[in-house]
């Protein structure tokens, strides 16, 4: 039992130690375009276009956002915006890709928001 115990104290702070050497800040995404990262700011603005997609703009609104978090239409049935919408602060995981000279995550599944608080 214990011999479990450890082993499963030890996954426990892997599994950490990983996220945490994985996150970044908004302001260090534009350097990790490509990668798979974990990015953590603040939940400046929530808008949603007239044509469905939504953006979640970080540490600044729109125009000034430092990152953005897109979700298409297609893909909006799978978050729930009325939690998405209290947000302050929020950790994302997803590929960055540059769209207009910024940083951004496109967000397809509910699972790549990791922390909303």
């Amino acid at each position: 039992m214990k011999n479990i115990l450890l082993a499963l104290a030890f996954c426990v702070v892997a599994l950490n130690l990983t996220f945490a050497q994985d996150t970044i800040t908004t302001s260090q995404a534009k350097d990790f375009v490509g990668e798979f990262k974990y990015v953590k700011g603040l939940v400046a603005a929530v808008t949603t276009t007239k044509s469905g997609m939504t953006y979640i703009n970080l540490d600044a609104k729109y125009p000034d956002n430092i990152f953005s978090a897109v979700i298409f239409k297609d893909f909006k049935d799978a978050f729930d915006f009325t939690a998405l919408n209290k947000c302050t602060s929020i950790v994302l995981y997803g590929k960055i890709e540059m769209y207009k000279e910024k940083p951004q995550i496109v967000l397809k599944e509910a699972s790549q928001i990791i922390r909303c608080e």
